[in-house]
């Protein structure tokens, strides 16, 4: 299990460090206080090679916010 952690937490920190380093992603990130757009900006630079993924995200994103706040 400890292993398993320590792995999950490098790939966390090199998915991290390719969104914030990556030139590719700097658009998303000057609008990320936009959660919406910053899915969608990210999902066109190729983020994702799910042609839906910034939809299934906000779906989900939308589900939890609805339960929480039930």
């Amino acid at each position: 299990l400890h292993v398993r952690s320590r792995r999950q937490r490098q790939m966390c920190i090199r998915d991290r460090n390719l969104l914030t380093k990556s030139e590719r992603y700097q658009g998303a990130l000057e609008k990320s206080t936009d959660v919406e757009q910053f899915l969608h900006n990210l999902q066109s630079a190729g983020y994702a090679t799910d042609p839906n993924y910034a939809k299934k995200i906000l779906g989900t994103l939308r589900t939890v916010t609805g339960l929480l706040n039930k």
